[in-house]
């Protein structure tokens, strides 16, 4: 084996090896997952149903408001006034008072008494179902079909056609948006651990004893490239294990909401049954055909999407935009003997990075701009820009430019780190300076 694969097998067994990777490595999909599928659970764990008192003076709403999973209401204090009410309930923290005046009609007001806050769905589930019913009433009273309502309710889906596919924005958008911020996380994150590789060894004086047998070059290579293997392997477990937990996830969700056992799934289904059996609520059921609809685009979708670029760009983004940053890190950790002095340093490297998540999103808003198109372009910047812009599509000319000039990039950027890091691992003792390191390159 070759003395760079040597270091490049030291390097992925070190740290492959190391707890910090195994923690992350099992923490990362578990924290992806929890993010998706906490805010779910605690609802169905924690949210309970509030009983909604209706006191009705207009006598037109009692037992036709329908029941929803947040909300069910009592129609059996009907007879008692308002004050009567309030007075039984006044100390029931999971009750509430919905009063309608006789002049709902006029005032379009009503009155929810609670004595805690109920839940923000609850009170949007009452407006809404009293404005349904409401409007269907002053319909009825004008002598005007009440179906009149679901038949002028238009909703457009306009299509995207571009070059004879079917292609969504919002898709596009969530896509180049991903994939980008990925890029940009993983080259962060390891081109950090590549510099804080080698100040540690520097520090250390490990160096000394390997540059005896490596030249530095071979050293700096065999870091970069182990470390990119590392990152190889955690971001492709990450990948499988965050598709294992989902689908665990959405199938144990789903299952817990169609329960035959559940008691309180059972009675909103038989009151929501009751409920509409006794007034027409044609305008508040989901569109099943719009829902189809839906489906069938984000599908279509999926279908249409070139997989073989994104992915193929993906990882070539990924490998040139991590070659060409930890090179420069590597440089930078050689040159210096403390953490704190890579600030200076750190700074103009990181800076194109910085910058290309900034106006990201004048990217995506227009791929095709001036802007976008050199910032794909320039080397430092294009492999977030460029996976940005794929999505909506790009030029053959444009993307193969950038992925020369990337190319171009890191071998440049090895040469110059490798000139500054055969000086610098050595160098003890000095406060480097930017006129220091431009010594170095020509140092023979």
């Amino acid at each position: 084996m070759s003395k760079i694969g040597l270091i490049i097998q030291r390097e992925y067994t070190t740290r492959v090896r190391k707890k910090s990777f195994l923690i992350m490595t099992v923490l990362g999909p578990l924290l992806f997952a929890g993010v998706i599928f906490a805010p779910m659970i605690i609802a169905n764990s924690v949210s309970k149903a509030r009983r909604v008192v209706v006191v009705d003076e207009t006598k037109s709403f009692s037992g036709i408001i329908p029941q929803t999973e947040s909300t069910v209401y009592d129609y059996s204090y009907s007879p008692y006034s308002l004050s009567e009410v309030r007075k039984l309930f006044a100390d029931s923290t999971g009750v509430s008072v919905l009063y309608i005046p006789s002049n709902v009609v006029e005032a379009n007001k009503a009155i929810l008494y609670s004595k805690t806050d109920p839940d923000v769905t609850v009170v949007s589930d009452i407006e809404y179902s009293l404005d349904n019913i409401i409007e269907r009433s002053k319909m009825k009273a004008n002598k005007l079909d009440s179906n009149l309502i679901d038949l002028v309710k238009t909703n457009i889906d306009v299509v995207n056609n571009v070059n004879n596919k079917v292609t969504s924005s919002v898709y596009n958008l969530v896509l180049g948006y991903a994939s980008s911020f990925l890029i940009y996380m993983f080259i962060f994150m390891y081109s950090v651990q590549v510099m804080r590789g080698v100040m540690e060894e520097k520090i250390n004086r490990i160096v000394e004893i390997i540059i005896s047998s490596v030249k530095p070059f071979q050293l700096m290579m065999g870091k970069v490239i182990g470390v990119c293997l590392v990152g190889l392997t955690q971001f492709m477990i990450w990948v499988v294990m965050s598709g294992i937990l989902i689908s665990v996830g959405t199938g144990l969700i789903e299952q817990q909401q169609i329960k035959p056992g559940n008691a309180r799934t059972g009675q909103i289904i038989r009151q929501g049954t009751d409920a509409q059996a006794k007034t027409d609520f044609a305008g508040m059921k989901v569109s099943k055909k719009e829902a189809i609809s839906k489906g069938a685009s984000i599908i279509e979708n999926l279908e249409n999407t070139n997989w073989l670029l994104v992915i193929g760009c993906f990882i070539f983004y990924f490998l040139g935009g991590y070659l060409l940053y930890s090179s420069l890190f590597a440089a930078i950790g050689s040159a210096v003997d403390q953490e704190t002095e890579t600030q200076q340093f750190m700074l103009p490297v990181t800076a194109p990075l910085i910058l290309s998540i900034i106006i990201m999103q004048n990217i995506i808003r227009d791929p095709q701009s001036t802007l976008a198109v050199w910032f794909s372009i320039i080397p430092l910047t294009s492999p977030i820009a460029m996976m940005a812009r794929i999505p909506f599509g790009v030029s053959v000319w444009q993307l193969l430019l950038s992925m020369v000039l990337l190319i171009s990039a890191i071998l440049g950027a090895v040469w110059l780190a490798g000139r500054i890091y055969r000086v610098g691992l050595l160098m003890y003792g000095k406060k480097v300076s930017y006129k220091e390191l431009g010594k170095w390159l020509f140092y023979k």
